[in-house]
């Protein structure tokens, strides 16, 4: 073997560990962006799979002239996940209606049972087994709007709790 053989199989090497030196760090980064995906993934993935939401009740209360002057959603958390009260989103006749028009409650309590002023947990955290409780009254609202504008002055036909992970619940003609 020549020299130019032997110079020629170095230059080859050096040429194959530089490349490799620039191609490893590039295969390592992109390789742990994959895995942290797949684990952000499957962690919402447990996070929908742990959480479920049900509607138990929505009143409404007319006043002495007939026109709609409250309405009270009353959803339990039956997942094992808590919940941001903050990030849970009413939607009514399809309207979605802004966190600052309506009062919510969180409470421990048992099927059934209503939601009394020693139940009321002060926090924004809906906790597997509460009781989720929103308001919308006159007085959480802006003095020129009424309830029923907030979908539009029709009747109430559709209210729709969504909360986080995209977990929603919907009850249909209410009366």
């Amino acid at each position: 073997m020549g020299f130019s053989t032997s110079g020629a199989v170095a230059i080859m090497l050096i040429g194959f560990l530089l490349a490799a030196g620039v191609l490893f760090p590039t295969v390592f980064s992109a390789a742990s962006g994959v895995g942290d995906a797949f684990s952000g993934q499957a962690d919402q993935t447990r996070d929908l799979v742990n959480t479920d939401i049900e509607l138990e009740s929505v009143e409404t209360t007319d006043d002495a002239d007939g026109n709609l002057e409250s309405i009270t959603v009353v959803a339990d958390n039956r997942g094992t996940t808590a919940l941001d009260v903050v990030k849970t989103d009413l939607l009514l006749n399809g309207e979605y209606v802004s966190t600052t028009e309506y009062e919510t409650a969180v409470a421990e309590v048992d099927d059934g049972e209503t939601i009394t002023d020693d139940d009321r947990i002060d926090s924004d955290v809906w906790y597997p087994g509460s009781r989720l409780e929103i308001r919308i009254d006159q007085d959480t609202l802006s003095a020129d709007t009424a309830v029923s504008d907030l979908f539009d002055g029709a009747e109430l036909e559709r209210v729709k709790l969504v909360a986080e992970h995209g977990v929603s619940d919907a009850t249909e003609a209410i009366q």
